[in-house]
């Protein structure tokens, strides 16, 4: 402790003369309904979906596409597979529709051809997120391509190498025979 002391003592705090320098700050301003949606969004993962359903009432593409990835927690049966292909077929682009669509339990032939197709694109938007993959090899599974589904497994661990744990446990829940 005194050695430690005695090094500590002798440190002195150098002063760093302050540079002149000009910032440019730039803020702009969020959409209103932009907003409204990631309130929504906070209140779906709070799991208060009748609440963030009042915030996705705009007209826009956002939140046509939040009230379909809402159906998917707040209805069931087959509604929420529709809701979801309806909006994935109006928006092909918003890649977590794509994603929603193809996560959703369920083991119907039709279903599962067109989470394969939402899953492709979500892969093709989504290029980061391993889930996608993990999912569509669940997919590829379903449809009797167990060769595809085990690239796509090899994909989602080489994405997300800490989220192996939870592809074993899909699997093994999903799979049991």
């Amino acid at each position: 402790v005194k050695a430690l002391q005695t090094r500590f003592d002798a440190y002195t705090d150098t002063a760093l003369p302050g540079a002149a320098a000009s910032f440019d700050i730039k803020v702009s301003p969020g959409a209103e309904g932009n907003i409204k949606i990631h309130r929504g969004d906070l209140l779906l993962a709070a799991k208060r979906t009748s609440e963030a359903a009042t915030w996705y009432n705009g007209d826009t593409a956002d939140a046509r596409a939040a009230r379909a990835i809402l159906a998917r927690y707040s209805r069931s049966g087959g509604e929420p597979i529709r809701v979801l292909a309806r909006a994935a077929s109006d928006l092909p682009d918003a890649a977590l529709v794509q994603f929603h669509l193809g996560s959703i339990e369920t083991k119907t032939p039709e279903d599962v051809d067109l989470q394969a197709r939402a899953l492709t694109r979500a892969a093709e938007l989504l290029l980061r997120l391993g889930r996608v993959r993990g999912q569509l090899a669940r997919a590829d599974t379903l449809q009797g391509k167990p060769d595809a589904a085990l690239t796509q497994i090899d994909r989602a661990l080489e994405l997300e190498p800490e989220d192996a744990a939870g592809l074993q446990s899909l699997w093994s829940q999903r799979f049991k025979r």
